[in-house]
């Protein structure tokens, strides 16, 4: 959809190769789009990557799957940081850690488990940690440390006062603050 006069939005162009209908979409800042969450049509690819160099015409170049049979690969949500993207398998209770420096071939790097309802996670400025949240009850905020991302460890957790039986959805992280949305909480903001 071209915005450049968002009073009279024009859409230019779909695209939806392989795909029937995804949960959601993130730009990086090298013009890769990702869709994330794809329900699999004639592609069984959990991840694609897309190259927006001609943004009115996109082309898939990648995709990811999990190579086991033991554990879903669906990626619900993700963030990116330089050539890494972490994905959130809500099913599954994992986060993948995926190398994307060579987006026509994503390989994972490591992933680990106990992250329950994985459903979004970000990572710091200076990607020292990554936070995740979970989209269940008693859902709350999990730090992990992923400076060393062959080694990850869980760090810190946290929860509004009350917010026992309720489920954290979304975090974004900017500068020293962690951005957190609630569905009954509404969103919460704490200093990191």
């Amino acid at each position: 959809v071209d915005i450049s006069d968002p009073a009279n939005p024009l859409l230019v162009n779909e695209w939806q190769e392989g795909i029937i209908q995804s949960h959601n979409i993130m730009v990086d800042e090298t013009g890769y789009l990702y869709v994330i969450g794809a329900d699999e049509g004639d592609d069984t690819d959990d991840l694609h990557i897309l190259d927006l160099n001609n943004p009115s015409n996109p082309v898939k170049v990648g995709g990811w799957s999990l190579d086991s049979s033991t554990q879903s690969g669906y990626l619900h949500d993700v963030c990116v940081y330089e050539d890494i993207l972490y994905g959130c398998g809500i099913y599954s209770g994992t986060i993948f850690a995926i190398d994307i420096l060579d987006p026509y071939n994503p390989e994972t790097i490591n992933y680990w488990d106990g992250v329950p309802s994985a459903h979004a996670c970000w990572v710091t400025d200076d990607h020292g940690y990554l936070f995740s949240t979970s989209e269940t009850s008693s859902g709350h905020i999990m730090v992990w440390d992923v400076s060393d991302i062959y080694n990850v460890n869980l760090v810190s957790e946290w929860m509004p006062i009350g917010a026992e039986w309720d489920s954290s959805h979304n975090v974004f992280i900017r500068d020293d603050y962690a951005y957190i949305s609630y569905y009954k909480y509404g969103l919460q903001i704490i200093d990191i």
